[in-house]
């Protein structure tokens, strides 16, 4: 039996209004933060284009269970798009360890470029905005974000034929190594010319255009790409695969395509 954890009692503590009484006109009313509980982000679902958009939602606090998930519904309409937020499930089959409760919702086929957005918390705590859709970014306001942390308002989209990745190292002996297999990959490929901004996977930095890859290990020095590649997927599984083989734990290399394939 799963069992799911109704916390949200301070949200509804916190969407009631207290009053401080002085003379009994004019009495200030005080309402309480809701905590910040739950992260959303947006991501595109990597695959052939057109690429569909996912909401990914996940605890800001660690829970017990490395497979903990959160109970939800996704509630579809004619211009309007409804997430209804219950609780954190934690499985019988309960694998230990500290991580974030997370889940995914699929939005696919979305056909307009203007949404009314709603994050409901149990039913008690209400977040109204907007999703605009263009063909180079998804931008979702949500107003006050209660109870939420939306750490990026605007996502870009990933042009086709775009590839990215690092190759990381521990030692500094093995940084020419490094810089190496990202120039072979280069030679190969030609500059993205993406604009700055979040696109989900990885990030450009204004004005440098540097890149910055999601979720990479903290321990390595990376050295981030981002390029267009419209050869042979197989050319790139051949040239990891022969770094890998060559240098072994040394290097560790992360390359993703825009169609879904990870070498």
């Amino acid at each position: 039996m799963k069992h799911c954890y109704n916390f949200f009692l301070y949200g509804l503590m916190a969407v009631l209004v207290t009053a401080c009484s002085f003379d009994n006109t004019g009495d200030p009313i005080i309402v309480p933060e809701v905590e910040k509980e739950f992260q959303i982000e947006l991501r595109e679902k990597l695959g052939p284009a057109p690429r569909s958009l996912q909401v990914l939602i996940q605890t800001v606090k660690l829970q017990p269970c490395l497979n903990a998930m959160i109970s939800h519904a996704i509630l579809p309409a004619p211009g309007l798009i409804r997430i209804d937020i219950a609780g954190i499930e934690l499985p019988d089959n309960c694998i230990p360890g500290a991580a974030p409760a997370r889940d995914t919702i699929l939005l696919d086929g979305l056909s307009g470029t203007h949404f009314l957005f709603e994050v409901n918390l149990q039913n008690t705590i209400s977040n109204e905005g907007t999703l605009r859709i263009t063909n180079e970014a998804y931008t979702l306001d949500l107003g006050n974000e209660k109870g939420l942390v939306l750490p990026f308002k605007q996502l870009r989209r990933i042009p086709d034929y775009t590839i990215w990745g690092y190759a990381g190292h521990s030692s500094p002996s093995a940084a020419g190594i490094a810089g190496q297999f990202v120039n072979e990959l280069f030679a190969r490929s030609t500059a993205a010319n993406l604009q700055a901004g979040n696109y989900g996977y990885f990030s450009v930095a204004p004005g440098s255009g540097s890149i910055t890859a999601a979720n990479s290990p903290a321990d390595l020095t990376l050295r981030p790409f981002a390029f267009r590649y419209t050869g042979n997927l197989d050319d790139l599984r051949s040239l990891t695969e022969s770094y890998r083989n060559q240098y072994g734990a040394l290097l560790q290399i992360k390359l993703v395509a825009v169609t879904g394939e990870v070498f």
